[in-house]
Formats: structure tokens, C-alpha cells, sequence
């Protein structure tokens, strides 16, 4: 049963029909419930009762807190105990301290207005004379000044570092499902096959779908980011590397999910 979003003084009238309606066990997932209980809350928080609660949470926080004394300017800051592994220092002015070749505060010239202006000015300048970045198309095969840019890089940070920050990055992303690959779930789940989303492969790549218990990898390429019908010179990187540690690798176009999903299940089906 869905429960329209009605005003304050309808909900009271229409509120009595409609919660009897649902089951009791059901009745605290219902709009209406949620809706009175942060009324009351609101109305609870108002009162005498509700302020000394406050402060007493409050109060406990702060007894919880762990005192901590940063690394650069030695000011002692308080940290709840699960923050304190992650937290080093009191400032991200102190934190950039440590990075070589940062300037914080005022020594930041992007801060002053008058650089602010000039970047301002420049920017709307460049846009209304359709000025395009000057790295975008290029590549280090195509042009030195990228080629010089990603030879520093790698004389900079090691093979090993830059795989560890991608496979950090990987693991803390928060991914939202694209509509061919929910499209594709769903086709799966209806002819019975089982599938791990988001698979991680350390170093390698990150998996759409993983048949459970099979070591075939099966990618939902969109038709304009995976360049149709020719692919991306990264999308075949990972292929090979992929077949090399001994993956089947399935990949289905964005328009053939879309016009033809049963062949794209049969696929994985004929490989099962």
C-alpha cells in the first residue's frame, strides 16, 4: 500500500483510514509512523527534558574523546576513539605542511583577490573563445610535453605506490549501478544464475559481474565511454591481463543489453 504525502491537517484526518489498513507488524515502515515520530522528537527536543538530553550526550562525547597532539603545530585536539587512527593532525593547514611544495594561507597566490581576478577574467576569456584544455586528446606517444609529464610521475612515485593508491581508491568508492548493468542483473537473477557485483581485482581492474564459483568476468561496456564499435585501449589492457591469470572475459555492448538480452544471457550460459 502506498501512502500519499499529505499536509499537516489532512494527515490527521486521512492518517486514522489508512494506518488500521496496514498490519501491525508492517505499520512502523509506513510514512505515517516516520512522520509522527519525528514530530514527537522535534516536540521532545523542545522541551526541558529534551535540552539536558542534549547535553548529557553531549557531555558522554566528550569523556568518550581521546586527546591528541598534532604532529606539526603540537596543539592537542580530542577525537572519538574510532577517528583516532585515521587523524594525525588538528588542520588541513597543518596536513599540507607536510606535502613538499604547498603553500597554505596567505603564501597561497590563488588566495589573493587580485590573482583570483586575473584566473576569473581568463577562464570566461577562454570560454567564449571556445578555449579547449591543452592536454585533452593527447597522449605520450603523441605529444612530449605529456610524455615528459608522465616520465616525472613514474620517476616520482614507484610502480608499487601507484597500484596500492588505485586499489585503496577502488576499495572506498561508493559505485551506483548503471541501467544496462542492473538490466543485465536482473536477466541473470531470472534465469538462475548467481552473480557477485563489483569484483576487485588487486592491480588489475574492477569486475562488473562474477558468475559465483567461475572465473569469467563479464563487463557492460556503454556505447559512448567504451568507444563503440573499436573499444578503449585500457578496456583491452585489462582483457589481456585478465586471460593471463587465467579469467574468461565476456564483454556485451550498451546496445545489445538494451535490443537483445536474451543473447547476451545465452552467452553466459554457453560458457557456464
Amino acid at each position: 500500500m502506498q501512502l500519499q504525502k499529505l499536509d499537516e491537517e489532512s494527515i490527521k484526518v486521512e492518517s486514522e483510514k489508512e494506518f488500521k489498513k496496514i498490519p501491525k507488524k508492517h505499520r512502523k515502515f509506513s510514512d505515517i509512523h516516520k512522520l509522527r515520530i519525528g514530530k514527537s522528537l522535534k516536540e521532545f527536543y523542545k522541551t526541558e527534558k529534551g535540552k539536558q538530553r542534549i547535553v548529557e550526550t553531549k557531555q558522554r562525547l566528550y569523556k568518550e574523546k581521546i586527546g591528541i597532539k598534532c604532529l606539526i603545530c603540537g596543539k592537542i585536539f580530542y577525537l572519538l576513539p574510532y577517528n583516532v587512527k585515521n587523524r594525525k593532525y588538528c588542520s588541513r593547514e597543518c596536513f599540507y605542511k607536510t606535502l613538499p611544495g604547498t603553500k597554505v594561507g596567505n603564501d597561497n597566490p590563488s588566495k589573493r583577490p587580485e590573482v583570483r581576478k586575473k584566473i576569473s577574467d581568463s577562464l570566461k576569456l577562454g570560454f567564449e573563445n571556445g578555449r579547449v584544455s591543452w592536454i585533452k586528446g593527447l597522449t605520450k606517444e603523441t605529444d612530449k610535453r605529456v610524455a615528459k609529464l608522465r616520465q616525472n610521475f613514474e620517476e616520482k612515485f614507484s610502480l608499487e605506490q601507484r597500484q596500492e593508491w588505485l586499489n585503496k581508491a577502488w576499495k572506498n568508492r561508493k559505485y551506483k549501478n548503471t541501467s544496462i548493468e542492473i538490466k543485465m542483473e536482473k536477466s541473470l537473477k531470472k534465469h538462475g544464475i548467481e552473480t557477485n557485483p563489483q569484483v576487485i581485482i588487486p592491480n588489475v581492474c574492477i569486475i562488473d559481474f562474477v558468475p559465483k564459483n567461475t572465473k569469467i568476468a563479464v563487463f557492460c561496456d556503454g556505447d559512448y565511454w567504451h568507444n563503440y564499435p573499436y573499444g578503449t585501449e585500457i578496456d583491452k589492457r585489462v582483457t589481456e591481463k585478465l586471460t593471463k591469470i587465467g579469467w574468461k572475459v565476456l564483454r556485451f555492448w550498451e546496445k545489445d543489453i538494451k535490443g537483445n538480452i536474451k543473447y547476451c544471457v545465452s552467452k553466459i550460459m554457453e560458457v557456464l
